[in-house]
């Protein structure tokens, strides 16, 4: 993470339902804060998650159905 200048947190029902995977999503996202990164957030347009992201930079709202250029709400 060093390194990188970003990061991107993918939410899904993976997230939302799984305390543990919470924990790491929440830690990995403090950490990239605390360095100043740019924290990406993306989220199925017809899958909303019951999970808040702190300090995130960008909110993307995605149709992974898409099969050509995206089109990305960014928020």
């Amino acid at each position: 993470m060093r390194k990188a200048d970003s990061i991107f947190v993918l939410l899904s029902e993976e997230v939302s339902d799984l305390k543990y995977t919470q924990n790491w999503v929440a830690f990995e996202v403090g950490l990239a804060c605390q360095a100043g990164k740019i924290v990406w957030v993306f989220e199925k347009n017809y899958q909303i998650t019951n999970f808040a992201v702190p300090y995130l930079t960008h909110y993307v709202i995605y149709d992974p159905t898409y099969n050509g250029i995206l089109n990305l709400c960014v928020i």
